[in-house]
């Protein structure tokens, strides 16, 4: 994952998508976002999934950030 695909992902979990599955307590209807009510069960199933998506999508991110911490933490010679 490069650089755009770290910064488009962030996007996505930070910005509500047209949909509306960002869980805020803003009312943003008019600017074109539909509201999603996290208290009912549709709701609800509608952030875990969005959920689940941003973790499937940051997998490699987190691999790469793993191993280059690894890298750096390794002792120099």
């Amino acid at each position: 994952m490069g650089a755009v695909q770290e910064f488009i992902l962030a996007l996505a979990v930070i910005r509500p998508p047209p949909q509306g599955l960002g869980a805020a307590p803003y009312d943003l209807r008019d600017l074109g976002f539909e509201l999603v009510r996290i208290e009912t069960a549709k709701g609800k199933a509608a952030c875990a999934e969005a959920q689940r998506g941003f973790v499937e999508r940051g997998a490699p991110l987190r691999v790469r950030l793993v191993e280059e911490c690894a890298r750096l933490l390794r002792p120099q010679a």
